[in-house]
């Protein structure tokens, strides 16, 4: 599957995220795992794909290859195990979530953020 989500890495991290005028959805996977069959990650990956269009505007997301990111942004915001989503919004984290959810508990989670 294609995604609309933006490729996070090491390098673009600051300037896609921290300094995004939008709130920017990050989730921290592995790229092997958003894409093969079965694996939670690409479960989530397709919420948001099919969440997207709704926050069209409103709303940055992207996906982050945690073998792509610096142990220090994945020390620094405590991504410890994969699937790791984490809202930014003016460079700072505003809320996160670990483990498999659901696409009503995404839009939910994310409905605040969206206004």
């Amino acid at each position: 599957m294609n995604y609309s989500a933006v490729e996070i890495t090491g390098f673009n991290f600051h300037d896609f995220v921290l300094e995004s005028r939008l709130p920017f959805l990050v989730l921290f996977s592995t790229n092997w795992n958003v894409h093969e069959e079965g694996q939670p990650c690409r479960a989530i990956a397709e919420y948001l794909q099919s969440l997207s269009d709704q926050w069209k505007g409103r709303l940055f997301w992207g996906i982050a290859d945690i073998t792509l990111i610096s142990p220090v942004i994945l020390s620094q915001y405590n991504i410890l195990s994969i699937p790791t989503i984490v809202l930014f919004q003016d460079g700072k984290v505003e809320l996160r979530a670990k483990g498999l959810l659901n696409k009503a508990e995404f839009a939910q989670m994310l409905s605040p953020y969206l206004k």
